[in-house]
């Protein structure tokens, strides 16, 4: 899941995942294309991180 584009051109990474897929680590660090005008991270990145699960 990586390698899906919404993950891989946001900078998200799903760092752990359960084999029952009840628990989902996922990581989003901030760089300058997920940041918005006041330097946090867009709201778009942050809602396509969590969607999938």
């Amino acid at each position: 899941m990586n390698a899906w584009p919404p993950f891989l051109f946001s900078g998200i990474r799903i760092t752990a995942l359960a084999e029952d897929y009840r628990h989902a680590r996922v990581e989003l660090r901030q760089r300058w294309y997920n940041r918005n005008y006041v330097g946090t991270h867009f709201g778009g990145s942050l809602f396509a991180m969590t969607d999938p699960f």
